[in-house]
């Protein structure tokens, strides 16, 4: 049975990451990432961030489960276990549900994130395998939610940056906008789609109030960022990236709104909004980064 958990590779360990159960050990290993026969060179499932959300909706479209429950009564916040840095939390909570997807996004919500900032629920959601938008029956969700610790950024890249936006139309110097393109990592290399001097690649959000956001971003290249045609952000020279490089402050109206990022020749990038936590909260460093509820970036629906 899943239980409720934070985890440094893929954010969370719910409901669609227990399908990795249905790897076979004979070839996979126990666990799954050792590989049988293991030896140093050959291994099972890559629990790597960069993989894992990919081989997590893999198994899951193998056999989708019927039924989801997940153990909320004791959990574990900022890792899996304490033998890594894991510190367990009580909530006393069951977590049910038909929809693999919307349970398991009912749990993120539980544990105040947001189930678009997980790669593997997003992933599942766009695949048409559940909704990412849970409807709870029994006791009502406001009533449960509080903050959960995230990984520490030192032993997981994306525990506080999430997976960032991904969809983006493109333009090479200039040529026409493509087709929205969905990148399949959180670092977005648009050189991959052939050499050009500058890319510009656009997409937008929707936000349904007034909201102090921040700009989380990370580029190895020149870079800039506009919002409604206006620049907010911009960076020269080459550097190492890091998610984030830099974090803006920044006030949004309610509403439509563009977002284009510039970036030079061979430049990878990655961006996200992120709510402003409250200046009486302790630790914030602890919870930062998670992308507002009531922000959707456009082609995400």
């Amino acid at each position: 049975m899943p239980v409720l958990k934070i985890i440094e590779t893929c954010q969370v360990t719910l409901g669609l990451k227990n399908n990795v159960g249905i790897a076979p050990g004979v070839i996979y290993g126990w666990s799954k990432n050792r590989g049988f026969p293991y030896t140093q060179k050959s291994g099972g499932l890559r629990h790597h961030f960069h993989l894992i959300d990919k081989e997590i909706i893999d198994l899951v479209q193998v056999r989708v489960p019927d039924f989801t429950l997940i153990d909320g009564i004791m959990g574990m916040e900022q890792d899996k276990t304490n033998f890594r840095r894991g510190i367990k939390k009580q909530a006393n909570l069951i977590i049910a549900g038909q929809d693999p997807v919307a349970t398991d996004a009912a749990a993120c919500l539980v544990m105040g994130l947001n189930p678009r900032d997980i790669e593997h629920i997003t992933l599942a959601y766009y695949l048409g395998l559940g909704s990412i938008s849970p409807t709870v029956v029994g006791t009502p969700l406001e009533s449960v939610v509080s903050k959960w610790i995230k990984p520490l950024t030192k032993y997981s890249p994306r525990g506080h940056f999430g997976q960032g936006v991904r969809i983006f139309s493109v333009a090479k110097d200039m040529e026409p906008y493509s087709e929205p393109l969905l990148f399949m990592d959180t670092l977005i290399n648009p050189w991959a789609l052939g050499p050009a001097e500058t890319y510009s690649l656009k997409t937008g959000f929707r936000l349904v109030e007034d909201l102090d956001l921040e700009l989380w971003v990370g580029s190895d290249t020149n870079l800039m960022v506009l919002i409604d045609d206006q620049p907010v952000y911009e960076h020269k020279g080459r550097r190492k990236h890091a998610l984030p490089n830099d974090i803006v402050p920044l006030k949004i109206t309610s509403g439509e709104h563009s977002l284009e990022v510039r970036i030079g020749p061979k430049g990878m990038f990655s961006l996200n909004l992120a709510e402003v936590l409250p200046n009486n909260m302790k630790d914030t460093d602890k919870y930062s980064g998670t992308t507002p509820l009531s922000l959707t970036w456009r082609w995400e629906d």
